[in-house]
């Protein structure tokens, strides 16, 4: 019966501890980070929730890896369209801004990929799963 209540003492001294506390912080902070970079609920160019948009068609029609509102695909396809040299169907919007805004875009989220798929990154996050995992067990 000793034992049982020095175990528990020590439970609730680890459970009161700032190391805990640490590793809970940290092990929501990874969640938190990992959900960011991997949020396919929102379109990829402005953030608006997919949930009640037409996601599963702009997928469908996309040959893009980004998931875009109906807004923002049918603005990608004229940057696209634009591209390939087709200006009959321009928006007066549609300047040069815009052009360096697309390219701007498309070479930030490139990026982002390229980080998120580097192979320190998913080592960093595979050590910090198992490392979590296993203090979340103790």
């Amino acid at each position: 019966m000793a034992e049982i209540i020095l175990f528990k003492k020590k439970q609730d001294l680890y459970e009161n501890s700032d190391e805990l506390k640490e590793k809970k912080s940290a092990f929501i902070d990874f969640i938190d980070s990992f959900f960011y970079l991997q949020a396919n609920l929102k379109c990829e160019k402005c953030g608006i929730s997919l949930i009640d948009s037409n996601a599963e068609i702009t997928k469908e029609l996309t040959t893009s890896l980004y998931n875009f509102c109906g807004s923002c695909f049918k603005d990608y396809s004229d940057y696209i369209n634009y591209l390939k040299g087709d200006l009959k169907n321009r928006h007066p919007f549609q300047n040069d801004a815009w052009v360096e805004l697309w390219q701007s875009w498309i070479s930030y989220k490139g990026a982002v990929d390229s980080y998120i798929n580097s192979k320190e990154f998913l080592d960093a996050i595979h050590k910090k799963t198992v490392s979590l995992t296993d203090n979340m067990e103790d």
